[in-house]
């Protein structure tokens, strides 16, 4: 591979994510660097302040025998917020390997070798 910095941010800075992609990967993502502190990103927020208390209720609901309408309410919700969190995190994932996969193109690499790209200009 004889391809420079140069070659590779002008092919890159042609395809930059779209804001949808990044704000995805910006609050879904998992950091590889070690945080000091507490760092709760959005998914999490969500997963902690909405989705365990609305399971929880759902449990609860089920258990003291409340009438099936409350325990639908509860777990209609829940459905909901769930599928539009893997759902856009889904769109927004596939989104981002269309990209990386136009730009190996235009460079004329796989994407294993665009793996090692990266790793070789940037790691």
């Amino acid at each position: 591979m004889n391809i420079t910095l140069e070659q590779f941010e002008k092919v890159y800075n042609k395809y930059l994510p779209n804001k949808f992609t990044i704000f995805i990967f910006k609050h879904y993502a998992k950091d590889d660097e070690k945080t000091s502190g507490v760092k709760i990103k959005l998914a999490d927020k969500i997963t902690w302040f909405v989705l365990l208390p609305l399971f929880t209720l759902g449990l609860l609901f089920t258990i003291l025998g409340i009438p099936k309408i409350y325990i639908g309410i509860v777990t209609i919700s829940y459905s909901i917020i769930l599928t539009v969190m893997v759902l856009s995190g889904f769109v927004g994932v596939t989104m981002n390997n269309r990209r990386i996969k136009k730009i190996a193109k235009e460079l004329g690499v796989g994407l294993k070798e665009y793996n090692d790209l990266v790793d070789e200009l940037f790691g």
